[in-house]
């Protein structure tokens, strides 16, 4: 059984886009989660997985449900667009 935050299964979300549709920067969110900038950094560019826990404290900060975290970018903003590879 893979361990929690195996880099193979992480899957998108839309943290980034609800945190910028709620105005607040990285460091912001991350002191409202009671985490570093670097963590907030981490999960937003899929280099370290989430949990559970971790969703239900985001979406509650953001003012949201934390299906909406994983599911789809808040009202009125545009998917996220995929990274340009070099």
């Amino acid at each position: 059984m893979p361990r929690v935050g195996n880099p193979k299964r992480r899957r998108p979300h839309f943290v980034r886009a609800w945190r910028k549709f709620r105005g607040l920067t990285q460091e912001q969110l991350a002191d409202r989660l009671h985490t570093t900038k670097p963590t907030i950094s981490r999960l937003e560019n899929l280099r370290q997985g989430y949990t559970q826990d971790f969703l239900e404290a985001c979406a509650d900060v953001l003012g949201t449900d934390p299906a909406s975290l994983i599911a789809h970018a808040p009202p009125g903003n545009a998917a996220p667009k995929p990274k340009k590879s070099r």
